[in-house]
């Protein structure tokens, strides 16, 4: 993902912060500004989505710094690519 400083953020420095964030089954980041980021969650049944989004959260803002922005979109299914592939995190 590209990082607004002009560098590049590697899908593994974000993959294991968020995948250790509990109640969540899947996810997908999607890169739609050099600010801004889509969330796509499956969550476990039970998880607390308001922990979840907080947690998410600084872990964006972690990497990509203050003026990151996070938008959460809840789903059961996460779609597929044209090919049938799942991208944990898609770029610009």
């Amino acid at each position: 993902l590209k990082h607004p400083d002009g560098g590049h953020v590697f899908s593994t420095e974000l993959s294991v912060p968020i995948r250790d964030i509990p109640g969540i089954r899947q996810y997908q980041v999607q890169q739609t500004a050099l600010d801004q980021f889509l969330v796509r969650i499956i969550a476990q049944q039970g998880a607390n989505k308001n922990a979840i989004e907080t947690s998410i959260g600084m872990v964006f803002t972690q990497h990509f710094g203050a003026n990151s922005r996070v938008l959460f979109d809840w789903r059961d299914e996460i779609p597929r690519l044209a090919g049938g592939k799942y991208m944990e995190f898609i770029g610009l």
